[in-house]
C-alpha cells in the first residue's frame, strides 16, 4: 500500500486533490492546483521545518472558502497508511493528529505570514477516514455547495463522502493488485507476491 513503484501513493494523494479542487470550484472562485506561494526574501520561520523554497507549491487554493471572498485559503493533502509499522502503538487518531501537526510545521506559519491566508491540512487514512480537521473543512464544503445548489445539506455531505470514500477504495485497490513494473520491464508473476510489495497487512477482506 506504500509502496512507492508504481507511482501508487501519488496517483492516490493526487485523485484527492484533483476531486477536492473540483468540488471547491462549485462554491468558491479563483480555485486552484499547486498554486505557487510566494517568495520569502530571507524571511525566517519559528518552526525550524517549515518549508522554506521558493518554489514551494501547496495541493489546494481557493477564494471565499472562509467567507472573505477576496482571501484565499490553502489546503495540503496527506494520506496515511494507519497500519504500518510505524504506527502499531498508536490510536487511529494520534495518527491523524501526527500527520496534521507535521503539515502545519511544514505551511501554516509562511502562509498565514507571508500569504496573509489560512491553511488546513486535509489528512487521510488509505481505508476511507479523515481526521476531525478535515472533517471540519469539508462539512463547510458541503454547507457552501448546498447554499450554492439549493440542495440539502445532508445529501450533498453524504454525496461528498461518497465520491472520497470510492476514491480511496479504488486506490487501495489498484495499490494492492497494480503493476509495479518498470517500463519495458514485465513482472515475473512466478517470483511476485504481495510480501515484496509490503502489502501482506492491507490485503481487504472478502467481501
Amino acid at each position: 500500500m506504500d509502496c512507492p513503484r508504481g507511482g501508487f501513493p501519488s496517483k492516490r494523494h493526487n485523485l484527492i486533490r484533483d476531486i477536492t479542487a473540483n468540488l471547491m470550484t462549485e462554491a468558491c472562485e479563483g480555485v486552484a492546483i499547486e498554486p505557487p506561494l510566494q517568495p520569502l526574501s530571507g524571511k525566517r520561520f519559528s518552526c525550524t521545518s517549515a518549508i522554506t523554497e521558493d518554489n514551494a507549491r501547496s495541493d489546494i487554493c481557493a477564494q471565499g472558502f472562509r467567507g472573505n471572498d477576496s482571501q484565499r485559503a490553502f489546503f495540503d493533502v496527506r494520506i496515511c497508511n494507519p497500519t504500518a509499522q510505524s504506527y502499531h502503538n498508536s490510536s487511529l487518531e494520534a495518527v491523524y493528529q501526527l500527520q496534521e501537526r507535521g503539515k502545519r510545521r511544514q505551511y501554516e506559519e509562511r502562509i498565514r505570514e507571508v500569504e496573509m491566508s489560512s491553511f488546513t491540512p486535509l489528512v487521510f487514512s488509505i481505508f476511507g477516514g479523515m481526521s476531525k480537521s478535515t472533517a471540519v473543512a469539508y462539512k463547510h464544503l458541503a454547507d457552501l455547495i448546498s447554499a450554492k445548489r439549493g440542495e440539502p445539506y445532508g445529501q450533498v455531505i453524504s454525496w461528498i463522502r461518497i465520491k472520497i470514500n470510492f476514491a480511496l477504495l479504488k486506490s487501495s485497490i489498484n495499490a494492492i493488485r497494480g503493476d509495479r513494473s518498470r517500463q519495458g520491464r514485465p513482472v515475473r508473476f512466478d517470483s511476485f507476491t504481495l510480501a515484496n510489495n509490503d502489502c501482506r497487512s492491507c490485503v481487504l477482506p472478502s467481501i
